[in-house]
């Protein structure tokens, strides 16, 4: 009898830290929850009479185009529940987004001026593709043959040689060689093949194959020199002054000065090469893994040195990265791979981290310099990361 008390009192001792875990890791998830909810009631409140978002801070977002997708996207996340609750904002939302969208499906551009037209239909693409309103799918073709028009692919005279090709810009118009050049980015290159991959599109596709191209130069890999092999990303291949926002590691005596990695390229570059159909096991995933394991930091951007060249401050990119790397560590999960050390517990680390930056009206806002200062970039970028961490 003593014997079996001691036995059960062992293995009781030996899973308690398990146990304490898992209530500890349902807290978080359940104080995520509710935060989701207060930020999604914030939101409902700043929509327009036409079911728009706009800013009022930022007259490139005055149009309500990129504004309004990204937020129709966060609302098609949630639980059940929740996006019924929500369901007549989301509505308007998309009918907003629809009565926008001329008869090519293009949006983002506006007699006022551009708004960051990619964004805008890779966001609006992705809410399509969850919600189904009646007639989605044709609407979803607009957008991706908008995107497709835009990528710089031979059909506008770039050829694999140029650094650019297979990128995406911000997708103001269909950018012949040389012009807009210097507009391409990992960011909107990651999020419109992850919308044309959600919305079904053919994996074996060339536009992934092409975009793959891009991304991949965006990875310090395969190089000699440590610090420019590290596995992590950078923001662009062209121009080399605008390459890292992290700026450019100086080194006389090298004969190579390496572009720095940071957090969110990172991120964004992992979910790219996913998106275009990269085994998690390859040799660039398994390098950018263990670049967000050894860096892992959810209260600010990795990558940034203290001294740095031309770079603005970390600051200015916290909540996007946060949404980015949540989304991307879900990915890598998804896909059968796991993280380590102190980026195991990635889930409740960037909860915490977000709900100790929410403001008592549901709101996020973030630091001056990438637009995170408005609380209408930043509560769906929060939201995002959130979402991720949950579903």
């Amino acid at each position: 009898m003593r014997c079996g008390f001691r036995y059960l009192l062992s293995a009781t001792l030996l899973f308690m830290p398990a146990l304490l875990l898992s209530c500890n890791e349902q807290g978080s998830h359940k104080a995520a929850d509710a935060a989701i909810g207060q930020g999604y009631a914030f939101l409902a409140k700043q929509q327009k009479q036409d079911g728009s978002f706009r800013s009022s801070m930022y007259p490139i977002l005055g149009s309500g185009h990129s504004l309004t997708a990204v937020i129709c996207h966060c609302f098609t996340l949630g639980t059940k529940h929740q996006v019924s609750q929500h369901a007549g904002v989301l509505e308007r939302a998309l009918g907003f987004l629809a009565t926008e969208a001329d008869q090519n499906g293009r949006l983002g551009l506006t007699e006022d001026g551009v708004d960051y037209p990619n964004y805008a239909r890779a966001f609006y693409l992705l809410a399509l593709t969850r919600a189904k309103p009646a007639g989605w799918r044709e609407r979803a073709e607009r957008q991706l043959a908008q995107l497709r028009a835009t990528q710089l692919v031979e059909a506008l005279d770039w050829q694999a040689s140029d650094p650019q090709y297979g990128g995406f810009g911000l997708g103001e118009a269909a950018l012949k060689k040389p012009l807009g050049a210097g507009y391409l980015n990992i960011s909107v290159t990651a999020w419109v093949v992850h919308a044309m991959k959600a919305s079904g599109h053919p994996s074996g596709a060339a536009v992934f194959d092409k975009a793959s191209v891009f991304i991949e130069r965006c990875q310090n890999f395969g190089m000699k020199s440590a610090a420019a092999g590290d596995g992590g990303f950078f923001f662009t291949t062209f121009p080399p002054f605008q390459q890292s926002k992290a700026g450019l590691q100086l080194r006389h005596e090298a004969k190579e000065i390496p572009t720095l990695s940071y957090g969110s390229t990172t991120a964004d570059g992992i979910r790219g090469l996913l998106a275009c159909g990269a085994d998690v096991g390859s040799p660039r995933l398994r390098a950018a893994r263990l670049w967000i394991e050894k860096n892992f930091d959810v209260r600010k951007v990795p990558g940034f040195p203290k001294k740095r060249v031309f770079a603005p401050g970390e600051e200015a990119l916290r909540l996007y990265y946060l949404a980015s790397l949540a989304q991307a560590m879900r990915d890598i999960e998804q896909q059968g791979a796991q993280f380590k050390g102190k980026a195991s517990n990635w889930r409740k680390s960037i909860q915490d981290r977000l709900l100790s930056l929410q403001a008592s009206d549901g709101s996020w806002r973030g630091h001056v310099g990438m637009k995170e200062d408005d609380p209408l970039v930043a509560t769906p970028l929060a939201l995002l990361a959130l979402l991720a961490t949950r579903h």
